[in-house]
């Protein structure tokens, strides 16, 4: 059985109750949301919260993140927050996003929920602002403050479940890898994510990419450069199985994972292909995922 958090809330997943720890996925958390637009009425907007509003990331221009909070305390508490951001990762760390706020339009680096009763939800009236450069592929942290809680000490560079456990273990903090739409790149669609280990030992990392709607006879490549040498790995989509999943001991540090899929005999990928990248650690479960969709739009 686990604890009932008393304080400002952020949800790890639609069914987080605010009990500590946390159960399910820790990176989709439904009250950090994405627009493409700013909200005129960010609280009729966005204030179904049965609902994970999702909205692709548009390069290159301002997008508009809202968060969303609750109080499960029983008296009234005032909460701010503060979201970061990094590259998107297959192993988020502290170390990758700490330095990294948003900030909103008149150059605050946080928003306040002021004077929330007890069992009160609500959406901020004032959204953070993010423009990612082209092709940036892009991870949100959400940490909540109020009278009775703090950020809490982060974990330093022990070893990956630590992180993944700090999570699961503050309801006032949330994690979100973003969908990110991408035009359809005719042949091809290469991107880059980053794998951290911040162990102090190498550990034996198990990364899965999945095809959505793929053609038979894909190509699915990853390829990362560890101690000098390049470690491949390659797998083509069958009407049975359109994943590449493999094991691979990681060292201490950061390491770029290069991503491509190639469709058979010069055709155009599907413009609904979807592909899903995942990175765990066997004893720890899953650590992060990465989603990018594709478009014709």
């Amino acid at each position: 059985m686990g604890t009932q958090f008393k304080g400002i809330f952020l949800r790890d997943t639609l069914q987080d109750k605010g009990i500590e720890p946390s159960v399910g996925s820790i990176y989709c958390s439904p009250d950090i949301i994405l627009s493409k637009t700013e909200s005129q009425d960010p609280a009729s907007d966005f204030g179904d919260w049965n609902s994970n509003y999702n909205s692709a990331l548009e390069f290159g221009q301002d997008n508009y993140v809202y968060v969303r909070c609750q109080n499960t305390a029983s008296e009234q508490r005032t909460g701010t927050v503060h979201v970061y951001w990094c590259p998107v990762s297959l192993s988020l760390h502290p170390s990758e996003w700490l330095q990294n706020k948003l900030q909103t339009r008149a150059g605050d680096d946080s928003v306040t929920f002021t004077s929330m009763n007890p069992k009160e939800k609500r959406v901020a009236d004032v959204p953070f602002l993010i423009t990612p450069p082209k092709n940036t592929h892009v991870c949100l942290v959400a940490i909540a403050t109020d009278e009775e809680h703090s950020r809490g000490l982060l974990p330093d560079t022990t070893n990956v479940a630590d992180w993944v456990n700090w999570v699961r273990n503050h309801a006032n903090a949330a994690w979100k890898n973003l969908v990110v739409v991408n035009t359809q790149p005719d042949k091809s669609y290469h991107f880059v994510t980053n794998i951290t280990n911040p162990d102090q030992e190498s550990l034996d990392f198990q990364i899965k990419t999945s095809l959505q709607n793929a053609l038979q006879g894909t190509t699915i490549e990853n390829e990362v450069e560890l101690a000098g040498q390049s470690v491949h790995h390659q797998e083509v989509t069958n009407p049975d199985d359109s994943t590449l999943d493999y094991r691979i001991m990681i060292p201490p540090g950061t390491y770029e994972l290069d991503v491509n899929i190639t469709s058979p005999e010069n055709q155009n990928l599907p413009s609904d292909l979807v592909i899903d990248i995942t990175a765990s650690v066997p004893g720890h479960g899953e650590i992060s995922g990465v989603k990018v969709q594709l478009t014709d739009a």
